[in-house]
């Protein structure tokens, strides 16, 4: 089976028909975190499925929006005035063909289709889902539309339920526990199509389910026995009451071991998510301050930067007035020599003033002596005018004064501003390169912060949520986890005691019973029954463990297989037991406790998530494509690389959706060849995809735009 392309259209990012083909070998999607790597996947699990994934699992798409956002813009204005808007997924499969030969393959066709509306206020509301499944008739080579009620057959035959997760890999998306063990929900139907060991389980419960039925029986034809004594039937009448308890109290006790298990699983989680928060609180903690810090600095630039620029312009205009002076100084020598020809001790300082000369010399009479001026060749009528004419010379002299004392305070202020204008200046610089040096030491704190940051939240630390909003929630969450791991251990330890009290009391009554049995043809026929039942328990026992080893082995050495060839020279070997998944030191062959390569832990998790996919294809008979978002997500390049360079070699088929090959080929053209001739070794595609702005202009730190106003687009298709 093999994916051969995907058709989408108006689904969440992706706006105008794009068509994704893909061949066999190693195929790679290149996109960076939220162009649309993600939505691919959810796209192949809306149509199949009728899911999408949310952190931090898949859930049903029925109330999700699928239309891009682009459509509620409306700068939009073309896709804003649409009314019907049809978000379509088509894709097609090479796959058995299960309806007339399923030794041979066709092209299967799955279209699905979502129906939006406009309405009048603008609100879009989802109206109908359509999906449609056919195929090509081997023989008349014609498309065959199935009917809707074989669909959910058809998918369940194709994709079975229980290998949905080993073909269809979300990175997030998968627990990092693996529970091999037949309680392990989330793949005894995995281990059903791959082994027997389930059914031999399953077979071991029916056993002794009937086991206890028997029992019951040999009671019921011990207690009718006529010569029993009064101890004898109080005897028969504790064996019944014990026969009854130590079922239930075994089966409390699984019970009880099983909700231990998961709390302590869940436990583990709530303590991932406020170890990764406590991390996120304090990074975020110390980020904001650093912003705050850088903030602050700015801010200081920015008065410095204005006062700078003040100055300038009054450095500006001085220098322009200076210039000015020089020119007016030859005005200025004018002014002191006029004032040094002036005698100002000549200027009468008492009455009559100058109005009142003025009205003599209109009137011809002195109006101090009352005496009459002849005519103007009087010698009083020249004293008047000789009076007036000083009076004018001191009225010159007056100005000349405080013209020119103002110039030279203007002059000398101006030199004075000049300098400290100077000093400002240079004062301004200092401390603006004073603080330009202490931003860039932030910038790279910063820069750290955020690093570690993105660690946590983009799951190289863990894959739960740390967003720190739901710290105290979780904080309580721990604290009442604890309190219910601590009374579960308690009535365990009571269920324990209990059982054992009981199983021991029922063995020695059982033991005194059977010594007064009359021996009678039914009561030998009833204990016989109940011997083989107790072999027939080994048998299927002994079968459950035979065949869990065995599979235990064949994943372990599948494991190991694709591990090695997925880590470069890892330190570890897997080893599967009883369920659990062990690591193995490669030299020592030593249990390793913990482990804080996070990279080689998650490259185990997909080791052993691909031994079982490859199980599957093999006990299914056909081939499984492996599709995988965001595998190496924590992986440093050149895992990234190894990884890359014999995934192929593993499936017939890889699709990989990433954003890990995108920064190491941005400066280094060879790195780029090289993947691209990985993908076209054996017919497999490369594509780069990128979000555009309405313009067509790509969208990122240098033209960030909202969802609103983004779209998916091929970048580039090889």
């Amino acid at each position: 089976m093999k994916l051969l392309s995907i058709k989408i259209e108006n689904f969440t990012c992706f706006l105008k028909p794009i068509e994704f083909s893909f061949n066999n070998g190693l195929n790679i999607v290149n996109a960076g975190n939220g162009t649309g790597k993600s939505q691919l996947l959810n796209s192949i699990y809306w149509v199949l499925y009728n899911q999408i994934y949310e952190k931090p699992d898949w859930v049903e798409a029925d109330n999700k929006t699928l239309y891009p956002v682009w459509y509620t813009n409306k700068n939009n204005e073309e896709e804003y005035k649409q009314d019907n808007i049809v978000t379509s997924v088509e894709l097609i499969l090479e796959a058995p063909h299960i309806e007339e030969n399923p030794e041979i393959n066709t092209q299967w066709y799955f279209s699905k289709k979502r129906h939006h509306l406009r309405s009048s206020s603008g609100t879009i509301l989802t109206n109908r889902d359509e999906l449609e499944i056919k195929y090509i008739h081997p023989n008349t080579g014609e498309h065959v539309l199935l009917s809707s009620y074989r669909k959910d057959d058809i998918i369940e035959t194709l994709f079975p339920r229980a290998v949905r997760k080993l073909m269809w890999f979300q990175g997030e998306g998968f627990s990092s526990d693996i529970d091999l063990t037949r309680k392990g929900s989330g793949f005894n139907e995995i281990l059903d199509k791959i082994s027997h060991y389930p059914f031999y389980g399953k077979m071991l419960d029916r056993v002794k389910k009937a086991h206890s039925k028997k029992t019951k029986e040999l009671n019921t034809i011990r207690s009718s026995q006529d010569d029993l004594s009064r101890e004898q039937r109080d005897k028969l009448l504790l064996q019944k009451k014990l026969q009854e308890k130590v079922p239930i109290y075994s089966s409390q006790l699984e019970d009880i071991e099983e909700d231990i298990d998961t709390k302590e699983r869940q436990l583990i989680d709530i303590e991932d998510y406020l170890n990764n928060v406590k991390d996120y609180v304090e990074i975020n903690g110390e980020i904001k301050n650093i912003k705050n810090q850088i903030s602050s600095i700015n801010s200081e630039i920015e008065t410095l930067e204005i006062s700078k620029v003040n100055n300038l312009i009054k450095k500006w205009s001085i220098i322009g007035a200076q210039k000015e002076y020089e020119k007016f100084q030859s005005h200025i020598q004018l002014f002191q020599s006029e004032l040094n020809d002036i005698d100002e001790s000549k200027i009468p300082l008492h009455i009559p003033g100058p109005e009142m000369v003025q009205e003599m010399i209109d009137d011809m009479k002195c109006h101090i002596c009352e005496r009459d001026v002849p005519d103007t060749s009087d010698q009083a009528y020249f004293a008047l005018l000789k009076r007036l004419d000083v009076y004018k010379e001191g009225q010159k002299a007056k100005w000349l004064r405080k013209n020119f004392d103002e110039f030279k305070r203007i002059k000398r202020r101006t030199s004075e501003n000049y300098v400290e204008i100077e000093v400002d200046i240079k004062n301004h610089n200092k401390k603006i390169n004073s603080f330009l040096k202490r931003r860039k030491v932030l910038m790279g704190q910063l820069e750290d912060q955020e690093t570690k940051l993105d660690e946590i939240t983009n799951g190289k630390k863990s894959t739960t949520d740390s967003s720190g909003s739901n710290y105290e929630l979780y904080r309580r969450r721990e604290k009442d986890k604890k309190k219910e791991l601590d009374s579960l251990r308690l009535n365990k330890g009571r269920i324990e005691k209990l059982l054992q009290q009981d199983s021991q009391k029922l063995e020695e009554v059982s033991k005194d019973i059977k010594e007064f049995d009359n021996g009678s043809t039914e009561l030998k026929s009833a204990n016989k029954n109940i011997y083989y039942y107790e072999l027939l328990k080994d048998i299927m026992h002994d079968l459950e463990e035979e065949a869990k080893t065995g599979l235990e082995k064949e994943i372990t050495e599948t494991s190991n297989y694709l591990f090695t060839s997925y880590y470069h020279n890892p330190s570890v070997i897997i080893e599967i037991n009883n369920g659990e998944i062990l690591r193995l030191d490669r030299s020592t062959g030593e249990l390793e406790l913990g482990s804080d390569n996070e990279s080689q832990d998650t490259l185990i998790r997909f080791s052993i998530i691909n031994a079982l996919l490859k199980i599957s294809s093999k006990k299914l008979g056909r081939s499984l494509p492996l599709i995988a978002d965001a595998p190496t997500s924590s992986l440093e390049w050149v895992n990234v690389r190894y990884f890359t360079n014999n995934l192929g070699e593993n499936f017939d088929q890889v699709i990989l959706f990433s954003k890990d090959y995108l920064e190491p080929i941005k400066n280094d053209s060879a790195r780029k060849t090289e993947l691209i001739n990985l993908c076209k070794s054996k017919g497999g595609k490369w594509y780069w995809i990128e979000q555009v702005d309405r313009n067509s202009n790509p969208v990122g730190p240098n033209n960030p735009k909202p969802k609103s106003e983004s779209r998916t687009v091929i970048k580039e298709e090889i």
